[in-house]
């Protein structure tokens, strides 16, 4: 698949116009490596180097400069960031689930094997202006088919202006009581992601006051979906009373493909990072999707696809593909996105600058 993105990419430098140069009705686009200044360690708070970045949010300190959250995929902590200068620096950790605190809602139940309370397993993070959220896979592990209930939780907290934690992260298990209210996904929920299609969350972003959860699997009849449930609900301290408001939103991505990541972009849409929901050599592809008021089928238009990166050593040695795995939108004026993907296999997530349209409402 390298290989025949590369060849696509070099036509259509070549060509004014060519049906090659349309992946997922977008141009193939490649990126601009952007340096990262120190380690993102694995787990968030180890030493050995993350190969497994999954998420990015940032908040605006100022016109240059961006205060940043990353998740490693394994591991209680996330890692802060400062982004500026077209460089990332990894900073301090921040806990983000504790064994001993109150997680609001009931642990939920799966049909694979129950290994207890290991890691996170964090897939991506969001900022709503006051919190930055991280949400767990809320799926049984992908290697070994396992249920860890501490992967079915989400959470949030919120930074002061150097960077430190104000207070000790919330953290709930209701996100799974959204996605078991879902008409299209809750059948998927808690089964084997290979073999069953099984559900697993990786994109988040908040959006006025909604938590919008982008499922990679299951990818049903080229429809991908994202679950979404009012934040208040979800972390609402003691027994939930009242109605539980839950939307399944559907995405035609095409058969095969799930989402990787969800961001919002500053005209209310959201920025949606797609690609394989199991193995397949699909490229990634952007997308701008315009939310409906209510469940039911979301508008997006194509933005661009990514040009693959060369197979890199994962954290075990072994050569594999690149997988974009987070999105962040840099810019988005005079009709153009300049948006930040990280990877997982590479490590410290190889960070990379993309440019490309930005289509209209």
């Amino acid at each position: 698949m390298f290989k025949a993105s590369v060849f696509l990419a070099a036509v259509c430098m070549l060509a004014s116009a060519s049906a090659l140069c349309a992946e997922a009705d977008g141009q193939i686009v490649s990126g601009k490596e952007i340096n990262v200044d120190g380690k993102f360690v694995k787990g968030g708070d180890g030493e050995k180097p993350s190969h497994d970045l999954s998420g990015i949010a940032c908040r605006r300190e100022n016109d240059s400069r961006r205060r940043c959250v990353v998740i490693d995929d394994q591991g209680l902590f996330a890692q802060t960031a400062i982004l500026e200068d077209h460089e990332l620096k990894p900073k301090d950790p921040v806990e983000l689930i504790f064994k001993t605190k109150e997680v609001y809602g009931v642990a939920p139940k799966a049909g694979c094997p129950d290994v207890g309370f290991k890691d996170l397993d964090g897939e991506g993070v969001a900022y709503d202006g006051d919190y930055f959220y991280v949400v767990g896979s809320h799926g049984c592990s992908r290697k070994n088919n396992e249920f860890s209930r501490s992967a079915f939780i989400t959470t949030r907290f919120r930074l002061d202006a150097s960077g430190k934690a104000v207070e000790p992260a919330e953290a709930t298990y209701r996100l799974s009581d959204a996605l078991k209210k879902a008409d299209n996904v809750r059948n998927f929920f808690g089964k084997n992601l290979k073999d069953e299609n099984g559900l697993n969350i990786e994109g988040v972003a908040v959006v006025n006051g909604m938590l919008y959860a982008g499922a990679r699997a299951p990818s049903l009849g080229g429809k991908a979906f994202i679950v979404a449930a009012k934040v208040s609900d979800l972390f609402a301290p003691g027994p939930l009373e009242g109605s539980f408001d839950v939307r399944e939103i559907t995405l035609d991505l095409g058969e095969g493909v799930g989402i990787r990541d969800l961001a919002l972009l500053l005209d209310g849409r959201l920025l949606v990072l797609a690609g394989p929901a199991q193995d397949q050599d699909t490229l990634f592809s952007l997308y701008a999707v315009t939310l409906p008021e209510a469940s039911g089928p979301a508008k997006k238009k194509s933005i661009a696809s990514l040009e693959d990166l060369p197979f890199a050593k994962d954290g075990d040695g072994d050569m594999k593909r690149p997988k974009a795995e987070a999105v962040l939108p840099l810019d988005e004026s005079g009709g153009k996105l300049r948006a930040l993907v990280l990877f997982d296999v590479p490590k410290n997530g190889s960070p990379r600058e993309y440019r490309a349209t930005l289509p209209p409402p």
